[in-house]
């Protein structure tokens, strides 16, 4: 694709399906883990379509690292995201929170006040992610208060809420 970037007769304007291509490709190298590879198909993705990519392609590659558990380089990508102009979603934030393990709880509530300072409305696996982080730092008031700040901002408490809150009081 890259050196023959457009069937089209004129080959002036990228090819429409170029990008569902390119996402097709970037999430089965993130699936196995080849993430250079991953990285070389969005930077020639980025030149080869006509405007941004979407926040899905954004959010692929994060991902990837994030399974990888390379969150600095998850972080890299969010920041390009940021300087590309493209708006993180709450899956962004919600994968970003949830590659923040152990010792990085404290970026993990960072990336939290971001999403909600950039308008974008925490889910029930933001909340889920950040009790578990909670409890497992042995900060039992902040767990709870995040279970009533989910109440607050209209998430219902599902059942795998009640576990978790059970299960990480009872183990505190």
């Amino acid at each position: 694709m890259v050196s023959n970037p457009s069937p089209c007769p004129d080959g002036i304007f990228s090819y429409p399906k170029s990008e569902p291509i390119f996402r097709f490709g970037l999430n089965a190298f993130c699936k196995v883990g080849i993430l250079d590879d991953a990285e070389i198909a969005f930077a020639n993705m980025g030149r080869m379509i006509d405007g941004k990519p979407s926040v899905a392609i954004y959010n692929i590659l994060i991902n990837g690292y994030a399974r990888r558990r390379e969150h600095e380089k998850a972080m890299a990508v969010y920041e390009k995201t940021i300087k590309d102009r493209v708006k993180p979603d709450v899956f962004i934030f919600n994968t970003l929170i949830r590659s923040c393990r152990n010792s990085l709880f404290g970026l993990a509530l960072e990336m939290f006040k971001e999403m909600k300072d950039k308008g974008r409305s925490p889910n029930v696996s933001s909340f889920h992610t950040l009790i578990k982080g909670s409890f497992r730092e042995r900060k039992f008031e902040e767990g709870t208060g995040m279970a009533y700040e989910m109440l607050e901002l209209g998430c219902q408490l599902s059942n795998v809420t009640y576990e978790i809150l059970v299960d990480g009081l009872c183990r505190g």
